[in-house]
């Protein structure tokens, strides 16, 4: 007899929940054994939809000594005392951040929350002061180091990337409060700062879920604010160490910022001159970009630009090179309000965004030599070179 059919848990972050109600669940205790037994902190860097929120429950429930949900997992045999520890779980993802009393406001809120478990001083005034407060007064009364959780740590700063007033005091009061994270590190067990798939099983097809869910509406803002060549982004850009601090939009420069939000990840490192290779994680992301990007770029919407990428694949398939010609023609005829001069490197975008799209479905390579931009189109039947 086949076993039954075990549901998939398509947006659920609740790790108790999913176990509770017999979901599927991809058993990655192991890891999180190894993790919470060889240091601390952690910190995760990777865009939404990549399954942080639903690791912090798990996390959260391990450190909870709740061993009747991890029955038949691979920490079940790893770990012995299942000891349970005061967790303190701070989730950022929750607010809308506009103002300056945004940001107090959510941090109050799990303060007080907190307060009403562990107990409250008056003489502490500082979200810092009651946070650290909170902290030590939850090691004392359980005899155990503490827990800390951290959800969604930066999108305050995300949400006000473009207001440097805001963004300044959001950075001044976040780093007051993150700080008492070292101040307090003798009080600490374990501190952690940290969709797609299932989607496909579910659906039986590919597609990109995680960008439909996850669009980086702020990641083309600052494309656009800063003119940012954007092949450089999608082929792979390099970045010195120094780098990786720095938290300001700079100039003509985002790569930090799309970086510290997990759209960008490490893939190479060279160790003789420090530098660190940063790509896309995956093909989902990077053609879910590009085709969310294009209609910033051309009059295509985005309702036709799927349409237009497979149109562009039969033609040249089929032979039809002239109708491709015309098409191709239809990307540059008209441009968004929102475009600032169409400069050569614009045009250059244009038709670098049509091919690098076609790499989907056929072997499409684009190359950039002495200001020119060719491309290479091929598969088993052609070889076409633009």
């Amino acid at each position: 007899m086949n076993a039954a059919v075990r549901k998939l848990p398509i947006g659920i972050q609740s790790f108790e929940y999913i176990r509770n109600q017999g979901f599927l669940y991809v058993d990655k205790t192991a890891l999180i054994y190894k993790m919470a037994t060889m240091g601390k902190p952690y910190f995760l860097s990777r865009p939404r939809r990549f399954g942080k929120s639903l690791l912090l429950s798990t996390i959260e429930a391990y450190f909870q000594g709740k061993r009747e949900l991890f029955k038949g997992l691979a920490i079940e045999k790893l770990e012995t005392d299942w000891l349970e520890y005061p967790v303190l779980h701070l989730d950022l993802n929750a607010e809308k951040y506009t103002s300056i009393e945004a940001l107090t406001y959510i941090l109050e809120r799990h303060i007080n929350g907190w307060e009403d478990t562990w107990g409250k001083d008056t003489r502490e005034n500082s979200l810092s002061d009651r946070f650290i407060g909170v902290i030590t007064r939850a090691y004392e009364k359980t005899g155990r180091q503490v827990v800390v959780l951290i959800d969604e740590y930066d999108k305050p700063l995300l949400q006000v990337f473009n207001d440097e007033k805001l963004q300044t005091e959001y950075l001044k009061t976040l780093k007051a409060f993150y700080g008492v994270l070292k101040s307090a590190d003798r009080y600490l067990r374990f501190v952690f700062n940290p969709f797609s798939l299932l989607n496909t099983l579910s659906f039986s097809r590919f597609g990109s879920y995680w960008f439909q869910t996850g669009t980086p509406t702020f990641l083309v803002e600052l494309l656009k604010q800063s003119e940012y060549d954007l092949r450089t982004l999608i082929d792979g850009v390099e970045m010195k160490e120094s780098a990786f601090s720095e938290y300001r939009v700079a100039e003509n420069n985002p790569i930090p910022l799309i970086y510290q939000s997990g759209y960008l990840t490490i893939k190479d490192y060279d160790e003789r001159f420090h530098l660190y290779t940063l790509r896309f994680p995956n093909d989902e992301v990077k053609y879910g970009f590009l085709d969310f990007i294009t209609p910033f770029y051309t009059s295509v919407g985005d309702e036709d630009n799927g349409f237009y990428i497979g149109k562009f694949v039969r033609e040249l398939e089929s032979g039809d090179v002239d109708s491709f010609l015309t098409r191709l023609k239809a990307f540059f005829a008209d441009f968004s309000y929102e475009l600032n001069d169409k400069t050569e490197r614009h045009y250059q975008v244009v038709f670098y965004l049509v091919f690098k799209q076609m790499g989907q479905f056929c072997d499409a390579e684009v190359r950039s030599a002495q200001g020119r931009a060719d491309a290479v189109v091929k598969n088993t039947r052609f070889y076409l070179y633009f």
